[in-house]
């Protein structure tokens, strides 16, 4: 092999190792339906004893409201920790709320890529509480009270089937 090959394979190699994360995170799907809270197959290792609740996130973003008459919401309205250049094409890895929502309030292990705020040793408040959001966008209930839209109270959500 000439050295002209050679130099030719290494850069290649090289440029492969250093593409694998961008590859990796792209081949990363969005989800469609998805159920949240289930006891009973534990989806949720904090699910409570409500019942199960399905969730249609292609629905939630299709529909993504404007708040306050302004731009529809964006993605990191929900995934907070995200950069805001966060589309349904998943530049980056979405963390699942669980990395930091727990069963008990504790400091975030993530610092996230949201250029505006870190969260990094911050306070995660509990995942009942985060998955709620009651008085914030940021959770079911907060966001659909903020946009007087059902469902709104915890038997039109969690399902007892």
């Amino acid at each position: 092999m000439t050295i002209k090959k050679l130099k030719v394979l290494f850069i290649f190699s090289v440029l492969g190792f250093f593409a694998l994360p961008v590859v990796a995170t792209i081949g990363q799907t969005m989800p469609g339906k998805m159920v949240f809270d289930d006891p009973e197959n534990h989806n949720s290792p904090y699910a409570g004893d409500y019942g199960k609740v399905d969730f249609d996130h292609d629905q939630h973003v299709k529909a993504r409201p404007a708040s306050g008459g302004g731009e529809k919401e964006s993605c990191v309205t929900c995934h907070h920790t995200n950069s805001s250049k966060l589309t349904e094409a998943l530049e980056e890895e979405v963390p699942k709320c669980t990395a930091c929502h727990t069963d008990t309030e504790g400091p975030s292990p993530l610092e996230g890529t949201n250029e505006s705020k870190k969260f990094k040793g911050l306070t995660a408040i509990i995942a009942e509480e985060a998955f709620h959001g009651k008085g914030s966008n940021v959770g079911c209930i907060g966001c659909h009270q903020t946009l007087d839209q059902s469902p709104k109270s915890c038997k039109e959500c969690h399902k007892s089937d």
